[in-house]
Order: C-alpha cells, then sequence, then structure tokens
C-alpha cells in the first residue's frame, strides 16, 4: 500500500490500548509514504506525517509476547515495525529475521516542525524517527529480543533519529500529574544473523542520530533533572 501523505495513524490497527498481543506472526506487510512527486505544489511537512507501525500505528499500556515479524518493509518518516508510537508497554520474546526494513524515503525539506504531529518531538531537534520495532516509545520494557533489522534514513533530509529497536526512546516517571513506570529494562537482547546465514547484520544508515539499540535516550519534557532508571542486560550483537 503506498500513499503521498498520511496526516492519521496507519497500521494493522489504528491504536491499541490495554491488551495482550500474543502468538502472532506479521508477515508480507507493506506501507509506504512516499510524500510529494516533483511536481506537487505541497511544499512537505513533518507533521503532515503520522506514526506508522506494522501492527499498531499508536500502542499504549499493551503486552506483546511470543510475537514474531516475517517479512515486514515500512517507509514513513514515523515508523516502527510494531508501531508508530508507544506508551507504558511491554515487549517479551519478539523474533524477526532479516527481513525487517524500516526506512524513510520523504525528504521533509526545512519542514520546523516534527512527524507524529503531537505525539512527539518535545523540542527534539529531529524531524523524523524510524526503529526497527518502534519509532518513538515512551516508557517500553524490551526482554528476551531476537531481531534483525535495515533501518535507514534514505531522504536526503539528515534530521533522523534510527535505532535497530527503537528510534527515540523516552523516560517518564510521571505525566500529566499521573505516576508512570519509572524502571524500565532492556534485557537478553539478541541482534545476530540467522544461523545458516553468512554476510547479514542489524544496518543503520542515514541518520543524524543512529544506534544498534536505541537512537537516543532522554526524559520526558520538563523532567531533566530527574533520575530515571534503565537497566541494560545480556546484549549480543
Amino acid at each position: 500500500y503506498s500513499v503521498e501523505r498520511v496526516l492519521d495513524t496507519i497500521g494493522f490497527f489504528k491504536e491499541l490500548d490495554s491488551v495482550n498481543v500474543h502468538n502472532l506472526v506479521l508477515k508480507d506487510f507493506r506501507f509506504t509514504i512516499k510524500g510529494p512527486d516533483a511536481a506537487s505544489s505541497v511544499t512537505p511537512k513533518a507533521s503532515y506525517f503520522g506514526p506508522v507501525g506494522g501492527l499498531a500505528g499508536v500502542m499504549t499500556r499493551s503486552l506483546l509476547y511470543d510475537d514474531t515479524l516475517d517479512n515486514v518493509r515500512i517507509s514513513a518518516p514515523m515508523a516502527g515495525g510494531l508501531a508508530g508510537y508507544l506508551e507504558n508497554s511491554t515487549f517479551l520474546r519478539i523474533f524477526s529475521d532479516d527481513d525487517l526494513n524500516i526506512y524513510n524515503e520523504v525528504d521533509l525539506g526545512d519542514a520546523d516542525d516534527y512527524a507524529g504531529g503531537n505525539l512527539a518531538g518535545w523540542g527534539s531537534s529531529y524531524r523524523a524517527y524510524i526503529g526497527g520495532l518502534v519509532a518513538y516509545a515512551v516508557n517500553l520494557n524490551l526482554q528476551e529480543i531476537n531481531v534483525m533489522a535495515k533501518v535507514q534514513n534514505l531522504s536526503a533530509d539528515t534530521s533522523t533519529v534510527a535505532g535497530g529497536l527503537v528510534g527515540m526512546y523516552v523516560l517518564s516517571r510521571q505525566r500529566n500529574n499521573v505516576p508512570e513506570v519509572g524502571y524500565m529494562k532492556i534485557e537478553n537482547v539478541t541482534m545476530l544473523k540467522k544461523t545458516g546465514k553468512s554476510g547479514v547484520y542489524t544496518k543503520l544508515f542515514g541518520g543524524k542520530t543512529m544506534g544498534g539499540l536505541i537512537g537516543e535516550v532522554a526524559p520526558y519534557k520538563n523532567q531533566a533533572n530527574e533520575i530515571m532508571d534503565l537497566s541494560v542486560n545480556n546484549v549480543a550483537f
């Protein structure tokens, strides 16, 4: 499926809240946002482009476990293999081979805003977010993950943050005066080639900031002076 731009969230489900998803195989999923063509009079704005995820555009307070991504390819300024934008959720035993491709080809030009509209940004220096599993996450536990992904910015605009698992990872103790989970874990993560294959590894390309696991970790809004807890254990590349 291919469109010029999307002002809403896109995924197999538009939004998921407070759900458990297990034993899911997301197979042969394709979605591309190509942006206005050269002859178009539309000036690209990053906020034209909502979050895109293979499972859900937006996911909150959910648990995913024993799920597989098989031949998933998503191209958008805010794209993740499972979710575009996520809050307060846990991924457990998620698997994907080297056929997970997340990328952006839309040149956002001189846009002074960011993809995802009011969902993300918060003074960020990035306009686009791409991640193997999630583009933009606020409080996400990742445990027993075995994922290989190609996460690439293929546009001329390099104001992109990219991560093998998560593009932008935000820690929050409190939001709208409501306490949230303050201790996040990333543990038992493997990002290696499948047995029997050679020369295939997680690949990152073209971003302003990139990381094998996470593109960037930051505190939520005005919580920069608070102590945030993020534990990372047993990670293999």
